[in-house]
């Protein structure tokens, strides 16, 4: 996900207007450090696209969502947006051999 919030950011910084609310407490530090404006973790909100990572991959890239820590805050969030995209860009911490 990190590699999707530093690019969000560059974007940011080229003058378009996103506004982000992060679920978990290491992509809400990025997306600060990126200079994305972040909105309070209550709600409610009004989401157009929610972006949210694989949580393990195997590699015949089968996708496992929900075994993040993050996921009780994934859910509000997923479920005030109009689209969820769930992206997969992943490192060797995600890739799992049998799951």
């Amino acid at each position: 996900m990190g590699f999707f919030i530093e690019a969000v950011g560059d974007l940011v910084r080229g003058g378009r207007r996103y506004s982000a609310v992060p679920t978990s407490p290491a992509s809400r530090r990025l997306a600060g450090q990126c200079g994305i404006p972040l909105l309070d973790d209550d709600g409610p909100w009004r989401i157009d696209v929610c972006v949210d990572g694989a949580d393990e991959v195997s590699r015949d890239l089968d996708m496992i969502k929900g075994a993040g820590g993050a996921f009780t805050r994934d859910k509000p969030a997923n479920f005030a947006s109009l689209l969820t995209v769930i992206e997969f860009i992943v490192d060797d911490s995600k890739l799992v051999e049998r799951r």
